[in-house]
């Protein structure tokens, strides 16, 4: 059976996106079970201003350090994971260093709040809403 890594942020918050990130996760392991893994992180905020500029040259954005991507690629290679699910569209460093190292791997990305940018884009273009 595949395997399944789930990459979030911290899910301990009761609001916004960490809602969705809980129901993905229970959604996932309904399905999965023993064979889902889940690597949490919360954002780095301790980081110089040194080491944030590196991380930013280096493409890792939203409170995402190397050392975080390099324990998921640990994670991958330890459990033979065969599917990575990405809970956020933000956090695509991930994503192009597993197909870097692991270019089998399939990767999911849920893309939070994109019904509101569809909506106004298809409001702007058709003057209404169809779905």
């Amino acid at each position: 059976m595949d395997k399944l890594l789930y990459i979030t942020n911290s899910m301990k918050y009761q609001y916004g996106g960490a809602v969705i990130n809980r129901r993905n996760y229970n959604l996932l392991h309904d399905i999965y079970r023993d064979d889902l893994f889940i690597y949490e992180f919360e954002y780095a905020n301790h980081e110089s201003r040194s080491e944030k500029l590196k991380n930013r040259l280096c493409g890792f954005y939203f409170g995402i350090t190397r050392q975080y991507v390099q324990e998921v690629l640990k994670i991958v290679e330890q459990h033979d994971i065969s599917i990575v699910f990405i809970s956020n569209s933000l956090f695509s460093c991930f994503a192009v260093e597993i197909k870097k190292k692991f270019p089998d791997v399939v990767i999911l990305s849920f893309f939070h709040n994109v019904e509101y940018i569809y909506a106004k884009e298809e409001y702007k273009a058709e003057k209404s809403i169809r779905h």
